[in-house]
């Protein structure tokens, strides 16, 4: 059955999550598949909280903005030779 359940979680880190959270199951879960199942919960973001994601996304786009600002600078010179 401890087999079933985890396949059937699959990679839906909230079903994975959710079976965690149940302290029943954590007797008859290897430490392989303890580590495993946590290891899709942290690759979801799922409770890693909001603002640490917003920051992330944040410094992401003024990133992108920079680059593009950047690359627009670069191409005005050469569309005002033309």
């Amino acid at each position: 059955m401890r087999a079933a359940l985890i396949a059937s979680a699959g990679g839906d880190a909230y079903i994975v999550r959710d079976m965690l959270a149940l302290h029943d199951i954590h007797p008859s879960l290897t430490a392989t598949e303890r580590q495993d199942l946590n290891g899709v919960v942290r690759a979801s973001g799922l409770g890693a909280g909001i603002a640490r994601m917003h920051h992330q996304l944040m410094a992401a786009v003024g990133y992108a903005e920079t680059t593009m600002k950047n690359e627009l600078e670069r191409a005005r010179p050469i569309r005002e030779a033309s």
